[in-house]
């Protein structure tokens, strides 16, 4: 069973064309969950890939070897998946994307979910270094970085930064196959 949407280093994300991603993340929620992404579903991921193509160009440049993971399946759920992984050797940012302008408690809990999912029942991350859960609302750009809880709490327009300030000293993630098909 395929357990992403798209995986791949950021370099090529931001080089792919639209279509082809969407048509890879269509075909990939298509094998991992047998059923077709709803219009709910594509609309977020056009939100998602135009917020990280305009705002990860920088750190792309800076970081081109890191990996971009969408749709990341988690083990021993019923198909949660965080909207991005960005990971790196020894340490992962969670994105998880909402069409808000301000968090819910909910949001919230669900982004600190996947983190702890990912220490507590991935092999490839239990010793990583960082694992920073992220809450992204993008319809605002008003609200900088904070924390809430064990969550950053993030608005398009200040992701690049956020992501920067926990992601530093990055080494490319030595075997990509071997962190996505972890025990």
């Amino acid at each position: 069973m395929k357990k992403y949407c798209y995986a791949d280093v950021l370099s090529n994300f931001m080089r792919i064309d639209f279509e082809s991603w969407m048509r890879q993340m269509r075909d990939g929620i298509n094998e991992i969950c047998n059923e077709e992404a709803g219009e709910s579903q594509n609309a977020s991921w056009v939100d998602c890939f135009e917020v990280l193509r305009e705002e990860l160009a920088t750190f792309a440049i800076e970081n081109p070897d890191v990996h971009i993971i969408f749709e990341y399946v988690l083990r021993y759920t019923s198909h949660k998946r965080p909207d991005v992984l960005i990971v790196s050797d020894d340490k992962i940012a969670i994105l998880e994307f909402k069409r808000k302008d301000s968090p819910l408690l909910d949001d919230r809990v669900q982004t600190e979910e996947y983190a702890r999912n990912l220490y507590l029942y991935h092999s490839e991350s239990q010793n990583m270094k960082v694992i920073t859960p992220m809450l992204v609302l993008t319809y605002t750009s008003d609200i900088e970085t904070h924390k809430e809880g064990i969550t950053t709490v993030v608005s398009k327009g200040h992701i690049a930064e956020a992501i920067a300030s926990v992601m530093t000293d990055l080494k490319p993630l030595p075997d990509k196959d071997k962190w996505i098909n972890a025990t």
